[in-house]
C-alpha cells in the first residue's frame, strides 16, 4: 500500500505522522500492535485534508479519539489511523453554549464548563473518552447523556465536504447515533448548558467576613507537633521501629507533608503512590508530589473526579501533576474511590530489601480541612499492610485480582469480616462473656448492617454508637434495648471512623474511610486497617471513652431519632470530649505551633 502522497501532504501541512507506529499508548487498554501510518490531526482543516487523501487513494483508515475500551490486535492494523489529537484542547464559549473540537477529552470539556460557570456536563466527569466518541455512542452516566446537552455538530460526509447536523437529526438513543457504523466523521460539537455559579459552594461560606463584630471568635485548640517528629528527626526511622498514629486537628498535618518531603529526598525511595479525593487549593501535598516527580521519583496518583464540590479543583491539580510527569489514573466510571491512602515503596541502593511505608487515614490529604475535621492517620511499615496497600493500588490500575490478608477493602473482604466480628460478639454474649461493640462514624444507613446490630442487641451485646450525621438505627426499642446512640457537635467536625470489638478482653480496633452506608460498603473502594500496636489501640480506646463520657457537647439520639442533650449528673466532672482529649494528648507533646 502506497502512503507516499499522504505522508508528503501531511509534512507539507505540518501534520505529525509516523510510520509503523505503536497503537498501545493511544488506548486505555495499553496493548496491541502497530499501524502502518499514524496521523495526528489537531483541527477540522487537518482532518479534512487527511480524510480526502485517504479516500482518493483508497487507503483503509480508522478514526481514533481517546481509545477508551478499544482493543487492538497484537498483529496491528493495516492502514492509516487518524488520531483526533486533544493535546491542545480549545473550547469556544458563547453565552451558555460550548463548541469544541471532537478530539477534546471530556475532562477538559468539563473543566471549560466549570471555568465558564456552566452546568449540565456533570455526568461526563468520569467518562474517559473524547467529545467526538461520546457523541458517536451517546455516552452517559449518572442519569445524564450527550443527547441532553448537544444542539448541533459539524462532520465530514461521504462526499468529503463539511456539513452541519442538528441534534434532532442525530437519532440519539441508548449508546447509539446516526453516526454509528457510517462513514461520517464528527469534527466539532456544540452544546447548550445551563448558567451556574462556581462560587455556590458551602466551603466558601467559611471565608465570608463576620457581619457581627460583637460576636467573639471561638478560641479552638491549636495543632501541636510531636517532639519525636521534630523536623530534624526522621519519620522513616521512627516508623521503622513503631507504628505512629496522628489525631487531626490536635496534631499538626505538617507531619504528613514532612513524611512526603522525606520520601522525595530519600535516595532509596522508588515510588510514591497516593489517592486524591479532596485536596486544598495550592496544596502543599500536591506541590511535594510534583517535587518528587521532578526529583526523578516515580509518582502515581489516583484522582477521584467525582468528589462532590471538588471536581474543578481535582481536575486542575490532576492536569498540573500530569504536566510535571506524575502518572495520573483517573476515577473508574460508575465506581467512586473514597479510600485515603498513601504508599512509599523503597529499596536499598544495592538492591537489598528495606522498609516501605504505608499511610492509611480517615480523612483527606488536605491541610486546610485537617485543621477543621477530627480525623486519624496511621503510619506503618508492617509488611502485611504495605503489601495489601500495594495490591490495592494495582487493583485501581486494573492489574491484579486482589487478595487482602490484613486490610479490609469494600467490595472485596470488608462485609464478610464485619459479619464475622459481629458474630464473635454475639457468641461471647450467648456464653455470658459480655459481647461489646463501639462504633464511631459519620453516618449509619445500611439496612443489612443495622439488622446485624439489632440482632447483636437481642443477644445481649452492649453497643455504643457515636454517629455525627444520619442515623437510621432506632434505639430504645425491644430489639435495640442494648444500643445507645451518641452524637457530638463541637468546634471540630467529627470525621473519623473507628470500630471497637471487645473480643473477650482482647479488643480489635479498626479505622478507615467508610461509613456504614450502602454507597460506602457496596459501591465504593474504601480501605480499613486494623490497629496492631497495643499502645495505639489503647489511645483510640481512650478517645472513644472520653467521647462517650461527653456531657457538654454530646446528645443522645432517642427513639424518634431526635437529639436529647445529655445532662451532667450532680457531682460529676464536666467532660467536653474534643478539648479533654486534646489535653490528654498533650502528655506526648511539648511543642505547640
Amino acid at each position: 500500500m502506497n502512503y507516499s502522497q499522504l505522508i508528503a501532504a501531511c509534512r507539507n501541512d505540518g501534520i505529525p505522522c509516523e510510520e509503523n507506529a505503536a497503537l498501545a499508548p493511544y488506548t486505555s487498554m495499553k496493548i496491541g500492535g502497530a499501524c502502518d501510518l499514524l496521523v495526528k490531526t489537531a483541527d477540522e482543516k487537518q482532518l479534512l485534508t487527511v480524510l480526502r487523501l485517504c479516500r482518493s487513494e483508497n487507503i483503509p483508515h480508522f478514526i481514533l479519539g481517546r481509545g477508551s475500551n478499544l482493543l487492538v490486535s497484537s498483529a496491528g492494523w493495516r492502514g492509516a489511523v487518524i488520531l483526533l489529537s486533544g493535546e491542545k484542547p480549545e473550547v469556544e464559549a458563547r453565552g451558555n453554549s460550548l463548541t469544541a473540537w471532537a478530539g477534546v477529552p471530556l475532562y477538559a470539556l468539563c473543566s471549560a464548563a466549570l471555568e465558564h460557570s456552566l452546568t449540565g456536563l456533570e455526568f461526563a466527569y468520569g467518562i474517559p473518552g473524547s467529545l467526538g466518541g461520546a457523541l458517536y455512542m451517546n455516552a452517559g452516566a449518572y442519569g445524564g447523556e450527550m443527547k441532553d446537552v448537544v444542539t448541533s455538530c459539524r462532520y465530514v460526509g461521504g462526499d468529503g465536504e463539511i456539513h452541519e447536523m442538528s441534534a434532532a437529526e442525530m437519532q440519539l438513543t441508548y449508546r447509539h447515533s446516526v453516526f454509528s457504523g457510517s462513514s461520517m466523521v464528527i469534527t466539532s460539537v456544540t452544546m447548550e448548558l445551563v448558567p451556574g455559579d462556581k462560587h455556590l459552594n458551602l466551603e466558601d461560606l467559611r471565608h465570608l467576613p463576620n457581619p457581627n463584630k460583637s460576636l467573639r471568635r471561638i478560641e479552638k485548640p491549636q495543632p501541636m507537633k510531636l517532639n519525636i517528629l521534630d523536623e530534624k528527626e526522621s519519620i522513616f526511622n521512627y516508623v521503622a521501629q513503631k507504628d505512629l498514629l496522628l489525631y487531626y486537628p490536635y496534631h499538626s498535618f505538617e507531619h504528613f507533608t514532612h513524611f512526603l518531603y522525606e520520601a522525595v529526598h530519600n535516595p532509596e525511595t522508588r515510588e510514591i503512590m497516593v489517592t486524591q479525593y479532596r485536596v486544598a487549593e495550592n496544596s502543599a501535598v500536591i506541590n511535594t508530589l510534583i517535587a518528587a516527580a521532578q526529583n526523578g521519583k516515580k509518582v502515581t496518583v489516583f484522582v477521584e473526579l467525582k468528589a462532590r464540590f471538588d471536581e474543578e479543583n481535582n481536575l486542575a491539580t490532576a492536569e498540573m501533576m500530569q504536566a510535571a510527569g506524575i502518572k495520573i489514573i483517573y476515577s473508574i466510571p460508575g465506581l467512586k474511590v473514597h479510600a485515603k491512602v498513601a504508599l512509599v515503596r523503597r529499596r536499598g541502593l544495592n538492591g537489598e530489601k528495606i522498609p516501605s511505608y504505608a499511610y492509611i487515614s480517615t480523612g483527606n490529604f488536605n491541610e486546610k480541612t485537617a485543621t477543621l475535621y477530627a480525623d486519624c492517620g496511621l503510619f506503618t511499615c508492617r509488611k502485611e499492610i504495605v503489601n495489601d496497600l500495594y495490591n490495592l493500588f494495582r487493583t485501581l490500575q486494573g492489574k491484579e485480582d486482589p487478595k487482602f490478608t490484613t486490610l479490609l477493602v469494600a467490595r472485596f473482604n470488608l462485609i464478610p469480616e464485619l459479619n464475622r466480628l459481629i458474630d464473635r460478639e454475639i457468641s461471647l454474649a450467648d456464653q455470658g462473656k459480655g459481647g461489646r461493640i463501639i462504633l464511631k462514624m459519620n453516618a449509619l444507613q445500611d439496612p443489612a448492617m443495622i439488622d446485624r446490630l439489632y440482632e447483636a442487641s437481642e443477644h445481649g451485646v452492649q453497643i455504643d454508637l457515636i454517629v455525627r450525621g444520619i442515623c437510621c438505627l432506632i434505639p430504645e426499642q425491644s430489639y435495640s434495648r442494648n444500643i445507645r446512640v451518641t452524637r457530638i457537635v463541637d468546634s471540630f467536625l467529627e470525621h473519623a471512623r473507628i470500630w471497637y470489638f471487645g473480643n473477650e478482653g482482647h479488643p480489635k480496633i479498626y479505622m478507615g474511610s467508610p461509613d456504614w452506608m450502602r454507597r460506602n460498603l457496596y459501591r465504593r473502594i474504601e480501605a480499613v486497617t486494623p490497629i496492631l500496636d497495643p499502645d495505639l489501640r489503647a489511645s483510640l480506646i481512650e478517645m472513644l471513652h472520653i467521647q462517650l463520657a461527653d456531657n457538654q457537647k454530646a446528645c443522645w439520639v432517642d427513639d424518634k431519632l431526635q437529639n436529647v442533650f445529655k445532662k451532667r449528673a450532680s457531682g460529676t466532672p464536666a467532660v467536653r470530649a474534643q478539648y479533654d482529649f486534646y489535653e490528654w494528648l498533650k502528655k506526648d507533646i511539648v511543642t505547640e505551633m
